[in-house]
């Protein structure tokens, strides 16, 4: 709840800080910009909210929660460029996921229901829980594959390493 409430926090102020450069540069300037911009935003606020994933199993395990964020910013340095791979390629799974089911139900459903009023609303909800779905677990896998002690041990034996 925490990361989530600090990522729509952090979301918010980014789309404060998008309105002020369209007020600054004026909408004709800054609207060549407007699609690639809330895309970083959202890119540039998860990885920032990534570094308190490690306070989680810390306040589970009774952790004070404070104490429990402040190591988890402890722990996440030195990894930022790590955690903003894992995020782009969760955020890139998830999105895949939310497109493939719209698409998949557009093709499965008959088209007498499609033009019913509520199938917008239905289609955007089952797109929206397939890409929560697959995003933890993406993310978690990621976080697996990505083990920095993992990527520098090697899987010789220390006599049969050169020096």
């Amino acid at each position: 709840m925490i990361t989530f409430c600090t990522f729509l926090a952090g979301f918010a102020l980014a789309q404060f800080v998008i309105s002020a450069a369209i007020r600054v540069v004026g909408w004709h300037r800054f609207s060549q910009f407007s699609y690639p911009a809330s895309p970083l935003a959202i890119v540039t606020v998860a990885s920032l909210v990534s570094w308190l994933g490690a306070s989680i199993p810390l306040a589970l395990r009774g952790t004070k929660l404070w104490v429990a964020l402040k190591r988890s910013v402890e722990l996440g340095s030195g990894y930022e460029g790590a955690l903003l791979l894992l995020v782009v390629e969760s955020l890139a799974g998830s999105f895949v996921a939310f497109y493939v089911s719209l698409y998949t139900l557009h093709f499965l459903v008959p088209s007498d229901l499609r033009h019913a009023p509520w199938y917008g609303w239905v289609v955007t909800l089952v797109a929206a829980l397939s890409s929560a779905t697959v995003d933890a677990p993406l993310f978690i896998g990621f976080s697996l594959l990505a083990d920095p002690e993992q990527l520098n041990a090697s899987s010789f034996p220390a006599s049969q390493q050169t020096p």
